[in-house]
């Protein structure tokens, strides 16, 4: 019986490896380093005493025929050549220790292996020596739970030699000088950086815990209590890969270019490392003292490997079986559990790939959206714009008109005041005259100030007709008649004071009618500037501008009003007149009536005047109020047009809104698309293109009618 072993590198087996189902098989057909209980083994060596071969023993001789492929032959002399040349691999192993099998030596200050005089080739066996000893020791923790489900104490001694390995591997090139005599300086250092808690989010739980742990007081402390925590949480290969993946120059400020960390030999550890996730640990953290614990690796159970019979040979090749049907049972679950994560990542994929569609439909959605919206602004802009420069160009006409008007009257208004000031200064020199008749002038001024309302009262009223001139024409030629007849009987004097008192009251009574007038025009002129201020503005304020011609349509019909009630005043107030004055001039015995009527008269035909023009202002009034309305009527219907209706819930709807008829089951309920009202079939059987839809769609009778009107 022969077999050969080819001398193979362990492959690295690591989480989402493309490479996975080679790399089972390549570790089904090598077979992984296994510790088992030691079961002492009877070998013969001629007729010399029986010796224990311990399984350690028989994973190191194993790894050295691998490593020196040689060839097992069927015969006992070959077997036994071959277990004597795995003694300088495992020599090589206890050198680097000193007598006591402890990690560190006593004559030297660093925990790594010793050191010789010679350059990188002592760093490289202690890299390949740390290396063998952390496998050994990984699958003496992991196989006992592959076999039966068990729980592992604090003093489980394939654990405590674990995490003793663990820490030498961690230890192993740091840069802190580290002597038995002070351990304080720890890898903890590392876990706890925030480029590895960026890295895995559930290390920084990890390290919060660690750091509220009561009693320990040393940074040593500190990482073992991590390590055990972390073996615990099942969490300890996923920090250690997360390690390895860092950066080179990160681990380059804790380890040396030389360290283990920092070569290949760190991902083959950490690959056997993997299967720690199905060990299950109770570790006590608080009844330990973590801070003096010093890691010891026991070698008592290494001891010098003997000849070996062909019944061993046997025994092996039967345990090496065994070990690789357990290797075969721990990949198969490592695999399932990967597939279990590859499924569930796809589903989150799947989940990810439908919300993005979805996504992408809303956005398409909302672009479109914004293009319609985008058209719709910009006909309401064109529209607006167009609306404004009509109202400016209106509006300066207007202004044009009202300012003309505003210098004629004032300058009319300056020559009465001219006038005024000539009449003031001869009622000062005949004052003393008109003391005596001061009684009468009181009676006179009374009844002049009554003219003078009804004077005023004409001049606003844009709407009288000819015939009431006629008619006050035909009263004032009565009045000259009579004054006339009367005035011979007025003294000289006293008609003399007489007409230069009227002529005062009149020129007062003028002065303040245009004084009036040019308030109402510059009245009219501001709110033009008003208006012509909001007309920049009507893009943005539509509405406000409706409200405005509202009022100023409220207003003119207001003025309307009134001038229809002042013009009845006015009449009733001539007509008073006309007995105030049959009054007057029968009391009146003046000689100087003639020229006073001559004086009524100029002063009649310039009111005419006066009332011709204020005629054809209102009349331009009128039809401005009329295309006023009109702009308020369109300026409406584009409000109402651009804002929409609200749609209303057919279900709050019994009636139809236009026919007021109940709905039925032959009666059904349709909404109008313009307006959002409900309507009957026979109300909303129209149908018309809207600026949302340029397709036809069902219209009321009502919006038909008005988006016919808005086409042509």
């Amino acid at each position: 019986m022969s077999e050969t072993t080819e001398s193979e590198e362990i492959p690295v087996f690591t989480d989402g490896s493309p490479d996975l189902v080679e790399q089972l098989d390549d570790l089904k057909s090598l077979g992984e380093l296994k510790i088992e209980t030691p079961e002492p083994e009877k070998v013969t060596k001629g007729d010399s005493e029986k010796k224990e071969e311990p399984e350690v023993a028989q994973i190191a001789r194993e790894e050295s025929l691998k490593s020196d492929s040689t060839s097992i032959n069927g015969s006992e002399s070959n077997l036994v050549q071959s277990q004597r040349t795995s003694l300088p691999s495992l020599s090589g192993i206890l050198s680097t220790f000193s007598g006591r099998g402890d990690f560190w030596s006593t004559s030297s200050t660093s925990p790594q292996v010793e050191k010789s005089s010679e350059d990188g080739s002592d760093y490289l066996g202690q890299r390949r020596n740390l290396s063998l000893v952390a496998k050994i020791a990984t699958r003496a923790l992991i196989d006992p739970c592959l076999e039966k489900s068990i729980i592992i104490e604090e003093n489980y001694p394939p654990l405590v030699q674990f995490l003793a390995v663990l820490e030498e591997v961690l230890l192993h090139g740091w840069k802190q000088k580290i002597s038995m005599f002070n351990r304080n300086k720890s890898f903890w250092a590392v876990f706890d950086h925030k480029q590895m808690e960026s890295a895995v989010p559930e290390l920084k739980e990890t390290n919060k815990t660690v750091k509220d742990l009561p009693g320990i007081k040393s940074g040593l402390g500190r990482a073992r209590a991590f390590l055990r925590l972390a073996l615990m949480q099942k969490k300890l290969p996923d920090y250690l890969d997360a390690l390895q993946a860092s950066e080179a120059s990160f681990r380059g400020e804790f380890w040396e270019d030389w360290a283990l960390l920092r070569h290949d030999e760190a991902p083959e550890i950490f690959g056997h490392m993997q299967g720690l996730s199905i060990v299950e640990a109770n570790l006590d953290l608080k009844g330990v003292n973590l801070d003096g614990q010093v890691g010891v690796i026991d070698f008592s159970l290494v001891a010098a490997v003997t000849d070996a019979s062909s019944n061993a040979n046997t025994n092996q090749l039967e345990k090496e079986n065994r070990r690789l049907l357990d290797q075969k049972s721990f990949l198969e679950e490592r695999n399932r559990q990967l597939e279990d994560r590859l499924k569930l990542r796809t589903d989150k994929l799947d989940v990810t790939d439908e919300t993005k569609n979805n996504l992408e439909s809303e956005l398409k959605a909302a672009k479109i959206m914004i293009e319609n919206l985008q058209e719709e602004l910009n006909s309401v802009k064109i529209g607006a714009e167009s609306d404004s420069k009509a109202l400016n160009e209106s509006f300066a006409v207007q202004k044009t008109g009202f300012k003309a008007k505003t210098d004629e009257l004032t300058g009319e208004i300056s020559d009465f005041e001219k006038r005024y000031s000539v009449l003031e200064n001869q009622v000062k020199l005949e004052t003393q005259e008109r003391l005596e008749l001061e009684k009468m002038l009181e009676n006179e001024i009374k009844n002049k100030q009554q003219l003078e309302l009804g004077i005023r009262m004409l001049e606003r009223d844009a709407y009288e007709k000819q015939d009431t001139l006629e008619q006050l024409q035909k009263q004032l030629e009565d009045t000259r008649s009579i004054n006339q007849r009367l005035f011979d009987e007025v003294r000289e004097k006293n008609d003399r004071e007489r007409e230069r008192l009227r002529k005062l009251e009149e020129s007062k009574q003028a002065i303040s009618a245009l004084r009036s007038e040019n308030e109402n025009i510059f009245t009219e002129h501001e709110k033009l500037k008003i208006q012509e201020a909001d007309a920049s503005d009507m893009k943005l304020r539509l509405e406000s501008e409706i409200d405005d011609l509202k009022v100023q349509v409220l207003k003119y019909e207001s003025d309307l009003n009134q001038e229809t009630d002042r013009r009845k005043i006015a009449e009733n107030e001539a007509k008073a007149a006309k007995m105030v004055a049959e009054n007057l001039l029968k009391k009146t015995e003046h000689e100087g009536s003639k020229t006073l009527v001559s004086s009524l008269e100029a002063e009649l035909a310039e009111l005419k005047a006066t009332v011709g023009d204020l005629e054809s202002a209102l009349t331009d009034m009128a039809a401005q109020l009329e295309n006023a309305q009109l702009d308020r009527d369109d300026m409406k219907d584009l409000h109402e047009s651009l804002t929409g209706h609200s749609w209303v819930d057919e279900k709050t709807v019994k009636i139809c809104a236009k026919c007021t008829r109940d709905f039925t089951l032959k009666r059904r309920k349709h909404h109008c698309r313009n307006c959002g009202n409900v309507y009957c079939g026979s109300c909303s059987s129209n149908s018309m293109p809207l600026a949302s839809n340029p397709k036809p769609v069902r219209v009321c009778d009502n919006c038909h009618v008005l988006l016919l009107a808005r086409l042509s």
